[in-house]
């Protein structure tokens, strides 16, 4: 069993830098800073309040990526784009449509 839970903070910070992907580097470092934002490094306070205001600002969640989630009215106006720009099916159109309502619900 791994007990790198138990370890001191200083070790986990020294995992995360030697981490090399960039998408884990950047999930290790939102934990570590979540829970020990004291340990942090100026830059890396910066960042991750960056993060979070960013996160605040549109009451948005983000995924781990960082990227926006799909909201119920960014949902609802890009099946209306879809309906509107795009040519498609009445199959395809049907679904939408359907969609569309349940989200509306």
């Amino acid at each position: 069993m791994n007990n790198s839970h138990l370890a001191p903070i200083k070790s986990k910070i020294k995992v995360v830098n030697k981490l090399q992907d960039p998408t884990f580097k950047r999930l290790a470092t939102r934990i570590i800073l979540r829970n020990y934002p004291e340990q942090a490094s100026p830059q890396q306070q910066y960042a991750f309040n960056n993060y979070l205001v960013q996160s605040q600002q549109y009451k948005i969640p983000r995924d781990y990526k960082g990227d926006f989630k799909l909201t119920k009215n960014k949902a609802l106006s890009e099946i209306d784009k879809l309906l509107n720009e795009l040519i498609i099916n009445q199959e395809q159109r049907d679904v939408l449509t359907d969609y569309k309502k349940h989200l509306m619900k």
